[in-house]
Formats: structure tokens, C-alpha cells, sequence
């Protein structure tokens, strides 16, 4: 929200109206990728906390484990559908304003931010409130902030919304890593935030060709490729294998029983 928030404002004071309501629309749209990730944040907590607080390290990290990793290949796919059918959705919803078609390219910046962001979303405030450290959610959030208020300085005066949909996006891999050091530090728990970078690159990599083909090929004819690439980056980068579904299962168990 502080991100979004600021985004807005620094849009706002170097372009006109019209830029901030197309990034409205985009941030919209990332946001609402943003919510199923926060919600799963709500039921995780609770036995994260308890977990930690009975001392069990292994059921805690291997709940980490495949939180972290899940949630990216969940949003992942769901963000690629985004960015394929953004476009038409918005001739769809405003047929009379060709103008908010600007939209489409902040949305592309966003989403893998988002997206592989949400290894962290679900987790939440694990390594700070739900053990007891408060004060590391002052920290994060202070990182995250200082480093999405540079870049939108930076940025935005030259790219105006793409620029701040560029700012939200960096400073969010930045709070993935300070996230994982946290984790590291205070939770015992080695997320996979290199592998997770990487995965950022090859998702980016996705959307850019979306965007480059976008009007001449069919939005289903770029899903399927792009799905195809997203599962075998994966599975070459060890994100999923296997053993996954039996874990997501037991964890679920964990969720009704706490």
C-alpha cells in the first residue's frame, strides 16, 4: 500500500492526470493479484507462530519451504494469464476510452514483482511480529520504502508510469532478499531467494515477449509457450518437484488444526 501509495504521488507531481489514472488501472489489477497472497498470509501466521513457539523446526521450516516456493508457481501462472489478456480486457471494460490502454504497460512491470514477491506475501510477518520481534517490521518496511522512493525519483520523471511500476517492482526483489535474511536470521529457514531472482529474470523475460508479440499473436498461442517456459524454469531451477503435493497436503491438515 505505502508503494502504490507513493507511486501515485511521484507520478503526480512530474505528469498530468491522465498518467496517474492509467497507473491507477494497472496498480489495480496488480493488487488484485496481490489479495490471495495476503489472505493465505492470514491463515499461515497464526501456525507459523504457533510452530515456532512449540520449538518444532522441522514441521516449521518444511511449512516455510513449501510456502515459499508454491506461491511463486501459483501467481507466476496466474500473472502470466494477466499480462495475456490485460490488453483485450481493456478495450472490453473501456471501449470508449483508447487512452487507458496506457495501462498495459505499467501492468507488465508489475506483475513479476508481484508475482514472485508472493513467496514472501504468504509468509508475512513471520520473522517480525508473529515471533515476538516487532521491531523487524519496522526494519523491512523501512527498506522497502527508502528503496522504492529512490527509484521513483529516478525513474518516473522520464518514464512516468512505467518508471514507477519499474520502482514498486525493483524495490519489492529488494524486500525479498532483506525478507529472506530475516528468515535466515530469525526463523532458521534458508528461503530460496537466488533461485527466486532468477525466476524474476526468466518471468520477465516472458512478459517482454508477450509484450513484443502481443499484436499479432493470439493471447491463447502466448499463454501456452509461456506456461510451458515458466514450468520448466522451475523444475530446472529445483522449485518444485515430486514430493510437493504430499507436502501441500499435509500443510493444509496444519491449517484446519490450527
Amino acid at each position: 500500500d505505502i508503494n502504490a501509495r507513493l507511486d501515485v504521488l511521484v507520478i503526480g507531481l512530474f505528469w498530468d492526470t491522465s498518467v496517474v489514472g492509467t497507473y491507477l488501472v494497472a496498480s489495480a489489477a496488480a493488487k488484485a493479484l496481490w489479495l490471495v497472497p495476503s489472505a493465505i498470509q492470514r491463515i499461515s501466521n497464526p501456525l507459523i507462530a504457533q510452530l515456532h513457539s512449540a520449538g518444532d523446526k522441522k514441521k516449521l521450516n518444511i511449512t516455510l519451504d513449501v510456502l515459499s516456493r508454491s506461491a511463486p508457481f501459483i501467481f507466476t501462472i496466474i500473472g502470466l494469464a494477466m499480462a495475456v489478456f490485460f490488453t483485450p480486457f481493456v478495450k472490453l471494460i473501456f471501449p470508449h476510452k483508447p487512452n487507458m490502454i496506457g495501462a498495459v504497460a505499467p501492468l507488465y512491470y508489475l506483475l513479476p514483482g508481484v508475482a514472485i514477491y508472493s513467496a514472501a506475501t504468504v509468509i508475512g510477518s513471520a520473522p517480525s511480529i508473529s515471533i515476538g520481534k516487532p521491531q523487524n517490521a519496522l526494519k523491512f518496511i523501512s527498506v522497502t520504502f527508502a528503496a522504492n522512493i529512490v527509484l521513483n525519483f529516478i525513474l518516473v520523471p522520464f518514464l512516468g508510469s512505467v518508471g514507477a511500476a519499474a520502482a514498486t517492482t525493483v524495490s519489492l526483489m529488494v524486500s525479498l532478499i532483506y525478507f529472506g535474511s530475516l528468515c535466515r536470521r530469525y526463523l532458521d529457514f534458508a528461503m530460496p531467494v537466488t533461485k527466486l531472482l532468477a525466476l524474476f529474470l526468466v518471468f520477465s523475460a516472458v512478459i517482454l515477449v508477450n509484450a513484443l508479440l502481443q499484436s499479432t499473436v493470439a493471447p491463447l498461442l502466448l499463454f501456452i509457450p509461456g506456461l510451458l517456459v515458466i514450468i520448466a524454469a522451475f523444475l530446472l531451477l529445483r522449485l518444485i518437484d515430486h514430493t510437493d503435493y504430499k507436502l501441500a497436503v499435509s500443510i493444509i491438515k496444519l491449517f484446519r488444526n490450527t
